[in-house]
């Protein structure tokens, strides 16, 4: 069970009775996907091995940058509790914005296939 947050926004959702939402199970792994790619290794307070090396990956340029960044996505997919299988991963540079345009599909424990788009910049 997880609280289920505003992807636009990343704020957590209340009902109309101001009561915290609760995500279903779609909403669990799709938003806990998006926040695992997003999170830079270091970020979070509790494990600051947590993360993506996000700094480290865009330091580097070119084939380098794209690979570094999908062997990350791809251990931290792997690792991942709730994923069982990773049936697709690209990545595209954007280098007008200097960011990375990251999406994947991946077959969860629950059976459901989910394509995840996350656009992360440097």
């Amino acid at each position: 069970m997880a609280l289920k947050l505003n992807l636009n926004t990343r704020d957590l959702e209340f009902d109309n009775s101001m009561h915290l939402k609760i995500a279903n199970k779609t909403e669990d792994v799709q938003q806990r996907l998006i926040l695992k790619t997003e999170l830079m290794k270091g970020e979070w307070f509790l494990d600051k091995n947590e993360g993506i090396p996000w700094k480290e990956i865009f330091s580097e340029t070119g084939e380098d940058q794209i690979r570094m960044a999908k062997t990350a996505i791809r251990d931290m997919l792997n690792n991942d509790k709730g994923v069982i299988e990773i049936k697709e991963l690209n990545i595209y540079q954007d280098l007008t914005k200097n960011s990375l345009n990251i999406n994947f599909k991946v077959i969860a424990t629950d059976e459901n296939e989910y394509t995840i788009e996350v656009s992360k910049r440097g």
